[in-house]
């Protein structure tokens, strides 16, 4: 069994993972290309910052990377697609919210497990941070 294999059945069976993490590989690619979410929710959440410090703030484009662990799909109004997907870092967790016209560039990328990069902008709905995503990638193994 290989380690992704070992890293899923821990997740499905205990609920989280134990001997590592999906991302740890993808780590230093990460880290020049992302905004960490514990960033993004402190950033949102926290009045008094650093002021020396660079913060984002409620409509910002930024980018993220993670693995999908969950996805609610919805219709809208007009009867189209759209996802509430719940995206997990090597910090923290967020909501991105993906709405039809993303759905429609990239449906193969919406499915737990898979990892990704989204670039959206911030948001802050009902006292949570959220991403409304306007583009989403998946990762390749490496």
């Amino acid at each position: 069994m290989d380690e992704q294999e070992k890293l899923k059945w821990e997740k499905e069976l205990l609920g989280l993972y134990v001997s590592g993490h999906p991302l740890e590989k993808y780590k230093e690619l990460l880290e020049d290309q992302v905004t960490p979410i514990k960033k993004i929710i402190s950033d949102l959440t926290t009045i008094n910052g650093d002021p020396f410090e660079k913060h984002l703030y409620i409509g910002e484009r930024t980018t993220i990377g993670g693995i999908i662990l969950g996805i609610k799909k919805i219709l809208t109004h007009k009867g189209f697609p759209m996802m509430f997907i719940k995206v997990q870092d090597l910090t923290e967790t967020i909501e991105v919210v993906a709405f039809p016209s993303i759905l429609e560039k990239n449906p193969y990328v919406f499915e737990e497990g898979k990892i990704v990069t989204i670039t959206g902008k911030t948001d802050i709905k009902d006292g949570s941070p959220k991403i409304i995503a306007d583009e989403i990638e998946e990762l390749l193994e490496l």
